[in-house]
């Protein structure tokens, strides 16, 4: 995979984890933890999974129809873009940065449609 490629997976994931984020407030009225968003960074092979089983049983039945179809719609979208068709193990340095980046982007986003 070449460098340029490696770091979009940095904005596609920390896009993927804002859209979840967005899930689970909704649904739940709270945001992620603090120790959510380390694991997403630190191992998002494992933490993705677990974040995206408990949107599809917990969450996703919670929204209003116009909001489950959005984010549902959104989560797809950001879900295709991954290159790899797997999630990564690891993220580097400048993939967080990206990450990091790319989830309050699609935050504000968010904001900015409500």
């Amino acid at each position: 995979m070449g460098e340029a490629v490696e770091l979009q997976v940095g904005n596609k994931m920390g896009r993927i984890y804002a859209v979840l984020e967005e899930i689970h407030r909704l649904a739940t009225g709270t945001q992620y933890s603090p120790a959510t968003y380390d694991g997403a960074i630190a191992s998002p092979a494992v933490k993705f999974v677990e974040l995206i089983k408990k949107a599809n049983h917990d969450h996703l039945h919670k929204l209003k129809p116009d909001d489950k179809e959005r984010l549902e719609r959104l989560l797809t979208e950001a879900m295709d873009a991954l290159d790899a068709g797997a999630f990564p193990q690891h993220l580097n340095a400048d993939q967080q940065g990206r990450f990091a980046l790319s989830m309050q982007a699609q935050k504000a986003a968010f904001v900015g449609a409500s």
